[in-house]
C-alpha cells in the first residue's frame, strides 16, 4: 500500500513531470505509468477526488502504453471520479466517448456500463437503452461487459414505461448472473424487484427486496442502497410506513451508505414522506429542512431531483397545503412526462388528482394517461384512478380500490373506496356510497395506516354540491340544449359513461330528476358564483339549439 500522500500545492506539477520526464526505458516508463494508475484509484478510495483526477490524468494523457484491460479500468475509474466526485459529468461523458472510438466498441468492455449508466444520470433514458442494446449487440458480449449494461438497461427500460421489458431483458441474463460479482447481482435482483412490483406484484417484489438490503459482508456496508430504497417505497405501498421509517433510519446513520444511483439527499426525503404518512409532521418537516440543506452536495439527477421533489409535495399534502402540493405535483408530473418517464410522471399525476379530486388535473394530460396505460400493471390502474378522480367516476374508482387491493396496494385502495363513496354520494347513490364506505374501513383494517389528511376533511362535498364545476356546466348546457349523450361524448372527447357520470351529479345539484328540467335548473343556478366565476349562460358555451342543429 503506498504511504501517505503529500498535500504540496505543487503536488500535481511534480506528478506530471515526474510521469512524462524521459524514462530509462520504455519499461520503466511503462512502470511509472502503472504506479500512476495504482495511485489514482488508491486516492478515489481515499476520497480525495481533485488529486485522483491529477494523477489520473497525467498517465493517461502520457502517450505512454499500458496493458489494454488496465487502461480501460483507469478510465472506468477516472470516468466516475469525474462524473460524481467531482460534477463534471459532460466531460467525464466526452472522455467516454472519445475512449470507446479510440479502442474500439467491440474492447471497450465496461465503459458501456459506465456510458449507460452517464445517460441515466443525466436522464438520457431512450439513449441509455440504444447504447446498452447495441453493447449486448456485440457477438458474445463478456461478463464485465454484461453486468455493467443489463441491470442499468433493465431500469431505464422500467423508467420509461417498459418494465416487461427490463424483466425480459434480466430473465436472457439469469443463467449467465450467476458468475457476476456480488454487487452487479444484487442490483439486477433490485432491478428485477423493482419491474416486479410495477407490474402489480407488491409482495412479492418486496419479499425479493428483503434480503438485498441487508449488509454484505464482503464489504461491511450496504451493497445496494438504491434496493433500500426501492424496498421501502414499496413498504409505504403495502402500508407499513412505521417499518420503512426504521429501515430509512439505520441506512442514513451508515457513514459508508453507498448509493446506486442515488443523491444523500434521496433516503433523507423518503425518510421524511415515511414519517409524513405515519403522522409524524414534526420530523417529517425537520427532515425535509435537512433535505433541502443538503441538495447540490452531489452531482444533480433528474432522476433522484424527481425523487425529492415528490416526496417534498407528498409531505406539503400531509401538512394541509393541498393547492400548493398539487400544483408542484403537476409541475413534476409534466416534467418527468417531458423526459419521457412515464413511471414517475403518472405517480405524480395520481398524487395531484388525490389531492383535489381531480380539479389539478382535469383534461389536460391525455396523452400522459395512455402512455401510463400501455404501462399496463399498477401505472395502468393509477391511470385509471387518476381519470376517474377526473370525471368523478364512483365505479370506476370502486375498481380501482378493487384492483389495488388485489396488488396490495392497501393505502391506495382504501384511499380509493372512500374518493368512490364521495361521488356515488355526490350523484345521490347514497347505498353504494355507504357500500364505499365500509370497503375503505376493511381495508384500512389491513394496514397501519389512516386515512390521509386531505380525505378526512369531510363534509365538503356540501360546499362542493352548491355549485356545478365547469365540466358540469358544459356538459349541463350542451344536454339542455338538445344534445344526445353519445354527441356530448364525442364533442367533449370523453367516453358516454363519463357523460352519464356527470349528469347524474348535475341532477343532484341542480334538484332535479329529468332531461327536460335541465334548462329550467340552469336558468336558476346562472350568477351563482364558484371560485370567483359566475356560471356561463348556454350560448357563451356554444350550446344553444340552433347550434347544435
Amino acid at each position: 500500500m503506498p504511504g501517505p500522500v503529500p498535500d504540496s500545492a505543487d503536488y500535481g506539477k511534480e506528478l506530471r513531470r515526474l510521469v512524462t520526464r524521459v524514462p530509462r526505458s520504455p519499461e520503466h516508463a511503462q512502470q511509472r505509468v502503472r504506479a500512476a494508475l495504482l495511485l489514482g484509484r488508491v486516492l478515489v478510495g481515499r476520497s480525495r477526488p481533485a488529486e485522483a483526477e491529477t494523477v489520473l490524468a497525467a498517465a493517461l494523457d502520457s502517450g505512454v502504453a499500458v496493458p489494454l484491460t488496465e487502461h480501460i479500468s483507469a478510465v472506468h475509474t477516472r470516468v466516475t471520479n469525474m462524473a460524481w466526485s467531482l460534477r463534471r459529468i459532460e466531460e467525464a461523458s466526452d472522455l467516454l466517448d472519445r475512449t470507446i472510438a479510440a479502442v474500439g466498441a467491440e474492447r471497450a468492455g465496461v465503459l458501456h456500463g459506465t456510458r449507460v449508466m452517464i445517460a441515466v444520470t443525466l436522464d438520457r433514458l431512450h439513449e441509455a437503452v440504444a447504447l446498452g442494446d447495441r453493447a449486448l449487440d456485440m457477438d458474445s458480449p463478456d461478463i464485465g461487459l454484461a453486468q455493467a449494461v443489463v441491470p442499468t438497461v433493465a431500469f431505464a427500460r422500467a423508467e420509461l414505461g417498459d418494465p416487461a421489458g427490463g424483466l425480459e431483458l434480466l430473465d436472457r441474463y439469469q443463467e449467465a448472473s450467476d458468475d457476476w460479482d456480488t454487487e452487479a447481482l444484487l442490483l439486477a435482483n433490485s432491478v428485477s424487484a423493482r419491474c416486479t412490483s410495477l407490474l402489480g406484484h407488491l409482495r412479492p417484489a418486496a419479499a425479493a427486496l428483503d434480503s438485498v438490503h441487508r449488509y454484505d459482508p464482503g464489504h461491511g456496508r450496504p451493497v445496494l442502497l438504491q434496493a433500500l430504497l426501492d424496498r421501502c417505497r414499496l413498504l409505504r405501498m403495502l402500508g407499513q410506513p412505521q417499518q420503512a421509517v426504521a429501515l430509512l433510519r439505520g441506512a442514513i446513520a451508515s457513514e459508508t451508505a453507498h448509493a446506486y444511483p442515488v443523491a444523500s439527499a434521496w433516503p433523507l426525503a423518503q425518510l421524511a414522506g415515511a414519517l409524513a404518512e405515519s403522522g409524524n409532521h414534526a420530523e417529517a418537516l425537520r427532515t425535509l429542512v435537512e433535505v433541502r440543506s443538503m441538495r447540490g452536495e452531489v452531482v444533480a439527477s433528474p432522476i433522484t431531483e424527481d425523487e425529492i421533489d415528490y416526496e417534498n409535495a407528498l409531505l406539503i399534502a400531509h401538512t394541509g397545503d393541498h393547492s400548493a402540493a398539487a400544483a408542484q405535483a403537476v409541475t413534476l408530473a409534466e416534467r418527468a412526462a417531458a423526459a419521457g418517464r412515464t413511471v414517475r410522471a403518472a405517480t405524480a399525476l395520481l398524487l395531484a388528482a388525490r389531492l383535489t379530486e381531480g380539479a389539478a388535473v382535469r383534461y389536460q394530460h391525455q396523452a400522459l394517461l395512455r402512455a401510463a396505460r400501455a404501462t399496463g400493471g399498477l401505472i395502468a390502474v393509477f391511470a385509471d384512478y387518476t381519470e376517474a378522480l377526473t370525471d368523478g367516476d364512483g365505479a370506476t374508482l370502486t375498481e380501482a380500490s378493487r384492483r389495488l387491493a388485489d396488488m396490495g396496494a392497501l393505502p391506495l385502495a382504501s384511499e380509493a373506496a372512500a374518493q368512490a363513496a364521495r361521488a356515488y354520494r355526490a350523484s345521490g347513490q347514497f347505498g353504494k356510497s355507504r357500500k364505499s364506505l365500509a370497503a375503505c374501513q376493511e381495508l384500512l383494517r389491513g394496514c397501519s395506516t389512516m386515512l390521509p389528511p386531505w380525505l378526512e376533511e369531510d363534509g365538503r362535498h356540501e360546499r362542493d354540491s352548491a355549485s356545478l364545476t365547469p365540466r358540469e356546466q358544459e356538459v349541463a348546457a350542451l344536454a339542455a340544449a338538445g344534445m344526445s349523450n353519445r354527441d356530448i361524448a364525442g364533442r367533449l372527447v370523453v367516453s358516454v359513461r363519463t357523460v352519464e357520470n356527470h349528469l347524474h351529479r348535475i341532477y343532484h345539484k341542480l334538484g332535479i330528476t329529468a332531461r327536460d328540467e335541465l334548462k329550467r335548473g340552469l336558468e336558476k343556478l346562472i350568477g351563482r358564483p364558484r371560485d370567483g366565476e359566475r356560471m356561463p349562460s348556454l350560448r357563451l358555451l356554444g350550446a344553444t339549439s340552433e347550434h347544435v342543429a
